[in-house]
Order: structure tokens, then sequence, then C-alpha cells
């Protein structure tokens, strides 16, 4: 029985820094509303890499306590109104420690 050793380079590891955390006012949120069915659809832009958002919502007190961390994320409203999202963005290196508040409108 003959074996085989195969030999590789080793992986270069990259470490998580907070040099390496990116900034969320760069990427401009997309927010779109179905008001037929009171559906909202947050995305970060098409071709953005490297990235992950992190969605706040408030809450009935005004609190930010309710997130999400997808891209596509959909959510319906059920109360007509005017409500707001934070989007903070996050990758290897950690989270955005700045946001881009939005807000949008459900008739």
């Amino acid at each position: 029985m003959l074996g085989a050793f195969v030999a590789c380079a080793p992986e270069v590891i990259k470490h998580p820094t907070e040099a390496g955390i990116v900034s969320a006012s760069t990427v401009e949120p997309v927010i779109t509303v179905d008001q037929e069915i009171n559906q909202v659809t947050f995305n970060i832009p098409e071709g953005t890499k490297a990235v992950i958002p992190v969605w706040l919502f408030q809450d009935k007190s005004g609190e930010w306590t309710s997130y999400s961390a997808q891209d596509g994320l959909k959510k319906i409203y059920t109360k007509a109104g005017d409500y707001a999202v934070r989007m903070y963005l996050m990758n290897a290196s950690g989270v955005s420690p700045d946001y881009v508040e939005k807000s949008f409108h459900i008739d």
C-alpha cells in the first residue's frame, strides 16, 4: 500500500481588529414598502460585500429592543403609521459603532 503526503502552505489567518470595523454611514440602506400587504423589505445595496446588516426596531414604548441580522429581511406591520429603523453593519472585526437611521410609512 502506498501513501501520499501532501504539504501545503499554512493558511493566512486574519485576526479581527478594531481598525477593521466598518462604518455604517458609508452604506445607504434600501427600504422597500409594499403598501398592499404592509410588508417592508430591508436590504443593503446590491454589490455590498463582506458585511452583514444589523437592523434595530423600536418596541411600543419607543425603546430599540428588537433586532435582526439578515439582508433581505421582510417584516409585516399591522398598524398604519410612521416607523423608524436603525442599520448597523457587522463584519469579522465586529459591529459598527455608528448607524444609519431611516423612517418609512405604512398606509
